[in-house]
């Protein structure tokens, strides 16, 4: 119950916070829709009884014209007041679903990587899918039915008071097996993450056009459905464990339920019989005793709901308040608007990730002086990406520390420290909107027109996109426009080349930068780099060796320390690690 409450009052925060005016409006919609059923109980109990008695029709025909117009008036404000409702309810699971999505997007990339933050994101999304953005709805519901059911109550009442008794007792019985039921449900839930994120990972591929080259080529479709299926049998056999334990509380309830009914229409009717009920009187107690029933069912029915849904606003509320967010500084940015220093300096660095135990980078020092054009090369798991990662601060060092200038990085405030870097990532991705919009990130550019012109014409993009019907504004694959184009390895790489240099960064990181180029554009484009980056400072991050002659300096990384430092000349007379990869792959640049 505790826990229950918190959550309730979470999502009421939110609510309040997102759409106040439907809090405002609440109370009136409750009052409207529970008046309701009691129009068809009193006032068609009071026509029939004004008929028998023989009463003048005027009378009678004043009471249909109120009735009606009671009725009109209810109908008109229900009218009005849902479609206010609605309008914010939708309002509402947007802004609710917008800050679930910036919150993942906040999530630092050390926690993003754990099994355990994403599957508190799958549980907060898989929460909004089954309606804990309606929780207000299903609370609305819940208060509507209990109005209608006290006025009922109220009604029964003069009939005997043993048959509320008798209802009462029915509906305390119900309200605890289906709660049993809700337990249930929601260990399965809690049982399936892992299957039904198999499931929609299954789904998402083999309808994703992205793999469907794959598919076909290797003919995987008869391992991807044979996988598939086995998942959905093992979904489908814990399902049905789960429901034949609910069937027994579910036959019991519905047991209940007629018997509660029978029992109550045969004491009903005979004490028509006996002549103690007017014919219109019966009407009434007949229809109160099915809005009561409707009622009842209705509460049983949310609670349960409000139970359910308030575990999964609880995780909703989990997700939203796990402590894992971009870490900020308190440092005033003052200190990096008077910054003239870009000098890098590593001291004594050592790293881990959370769920290794080896150390990928161990007690690494360098210094990179600004403007300096370093080569980063390295093995494969040779720490390089790594010592990228902890320069960018995707991951803090787990010993040591990073300065630029004199300030420890950590002080810098991410923002700020983030609009100094412009870097290309090896596994890099392109968004499905216009070019421009891939390289820019911006809607206010026409004031850079000229310096994109300047980028594009650097990284021989100018010519493939004067080609386009649509130039910059050429949408990227076809999701949102058919008039989308699919660019080749070497394009989407180039595109995202324009992007680092644009954001015109003190500091340029290329992670494996001309992997999808040929030979001789490799080579045209670090000649280009030079260029474009002559006053900056350049990190390159390479297998290949087309970029070491262009540097000022290299550093060779193997089992996450620094084994080599000097120039290409240095170290190719030195005759150790950096002297043999090269030998190796001397073929290509001679």
């Amino acid at each position: 119950m505790k826990r229950l409450l918190i959550n309730l009052k979470f999502i009421f925060k939110m609510m309040y916070e997102f759409q106040p005016k439907k809090l405002y409006i609440f109370p009136l919609i409750i009052l409207v829709e529970a008046l309701n059923p009691f129009i068809v109980i009193f006032f068609p109990a009071k026509i029939i009884n004004q008929l028998v008695a023989k009463d003048i029709w005027e009378n009678v025909l004043m009471t249909v014209l109120l009735m009606c117009l009671t009725k009109f008036v209810l109908s008109f404000l229900t009218y009005i007041l849902f479609e206010f409702d609605i309008v914010y309810q939708a309002c509402f699971l947007f802004q609710l679903t917008g800050e679930i999505l910036k919150k993942y997007m906040q999530i630092d990339l050390k926690d993003l990587e754990s099994p355990e933050t994403f599957k508190k994101y799958y549980m907060a999304n898989q929460a909004l899918e089954q309606g804990a953005g309606f929780f207000m709805d299903t609370v609305k519901k819940c208060m509507v039915n209990v109005i209608q059911v006290i006025g009922t109550l109220v009604i029964l009442l003069t009939l005997n008071w043993f048959v509320a008794i008798a209802i009462l007792l029915v509906v305390v019985l119900n309200t605890f097996l289906q709660n049993k039921i809700l337990k249930i449900s929601y260990d399965l839930d809690k049982k399936l993450v892992n299957q039904n994120r198999k499931h929609a990972y299954y789904e998402k591929i083999m309808y994703n056009f992205e793999y469907g080259m794959e598919i076909r080529l290797y003919s995987l479709r008869d391992i991807l459905l044979k996988r598939y299926s086995r998942n959905k049998e093992s979904i489908i056999k814990e399902k049905r464990i789960a429901n034949q334990k609910t069937t027994g509380f579910k036959f019991c309830i519905e047991m209940a339920n007629y018997l509660q009914q029978g029992g109550i229409y045969i004491y009903i009717i005979m004490k028509s019989f006996a002549k103690g009920i007017k014919i219109g009187n019966f009407s009434m107690y007949i229809s109160t005793l099915e809005t009561f029933k409707s009622s009842v069912n209705n509460i049983t029915e949310s609670i349960i709901n409000i139970n359910k849904l308030g575990l999964r606003i609880g995780d909703i509320r989990t997700f939203m308040e796990m402590n894992c967010d971009l870490r900020e500084t308190a440092r005033l940015s003052d200190d990096l608007c008077n910054f003239n220093d870009y000098t890098i300096e590593f001291r004594n660095v050592s790293f881990k990730y959370p769920t290794k135990d080896e150390y990928v980078l161990k007690n690494v020092s360098i210094k990179i002086p600004y403007r300096t054009k370093l080569a980063v090369i390295g093995n494969n798991g040779a720490g390089k990406s790594t010592f990228i990662k902890l320069l960018i601060r995707l991951y803090e060092p787990i010993e040591g520390d990073i300065y630029l200038g004199n300030i420890n990085i950590k002080d810098i405030p991410l923002e700020k420290y983030y609009n100094l870097i412009g870097i290309v990532f090896q596994d890099y991705r392109l968004f499905s909107f216009t070019i421009k919009d891939n390289i820019v990130f911006s809607d206010n550019i026409e004031s850079s027109d000229c310096w994109l012109n300047t980028i594009l014409d650097k990284v021989d993009l100018k010519t493939m996109i004067e080609k386009t019907n649509f130039g910059l504004d050429t949408y990227v694959n076809k999701n949102f426009e058919d008039t989308g184009i699919k660019l080749s390895g070497g394009e989407c790489q180039k595109i995202v080349i324009a992007r680092a240099i644009y954001r015109d960064g003190s500091i340029v990181i290329m992670d494996e930068p001309t992997s999808a180029l040929d030979a001789i554009a490799e080579f045209r484009t670090y000649q280009q780099f030079n260029e474009m980056l002559y006053e900056k400072t350049g990190i390159y991050i390479s297998h290949r060796m087309a970029s070491t002659k262009f540097c000022d300096k290299i550093v060779v990384f193997k089992d996450g320390e620094i084994c080599e430092y000097g120039t290409h000349q240095e170290l190719m007379e030195s005759r150790k690690e950096y002297y043999n990869m090269y030998l190796i792959q001397a073929q290509y640049y001679t």
